[in-house]
This record gives structure tokens, C-alpha cells and sequence, in this order.
């Protein structure tokens, strides 16, 4: 199976991100989570970049679509 790549949106305290690790077939490359407690528990417990809030989150277009 090939391995794909997860932008983790309204992250908490990163509940999908650890099942997506355990499943080994998900690679979470980045978080958007703006809550106080939860930004520094990420930083501190899943070491993942966040990228803030979601309002400020810009991914571009595919190139098939």
C-alpha cells in the first residue's frame, strides 16, 4: 500500500495522527490547531509543525483537478 500524506485539521491533542502512525500507512505532515493548550501539547508530545489557524492554511490546487 502505497503511503499517504495527512494535513491533520483541528488537531486536539492529536488523536488521529497517533492512529494514522499506528496504521503505518499515513504520514501526518503538518497540524491546525490554534487552541493554547493543545498547540504546546503538540509541540511538545508529537513534535509535528502547526501551521495555526485554519482560515490561514492555504494548499494548492491538485494538478488533475
Amino acid at each position: 500500500m502505497p503511503q499517504l500524506h495527512c494535513l491533520d485539521l483541528f488537531t486536539k491533542i492529536g488523536g488521529f495522527h497517533l492512529a494514522a502512525q499506528r496504521n503505518g500507512h499515513i504520514n501526518t505532515i503538518c497540524t491546525s490547531e490554534i487552541d493554547s493548550y493543545n498547540v504546546k501539547f503538540i509541540e511538545r508530545n508529537l513534535l509535528l509543525d502547526n501551521a495555526g489557524d485554519i482560515q490561514n492554511v492555504a494548499v494548492p490546487a491538485s494538478p488533475s483537478s
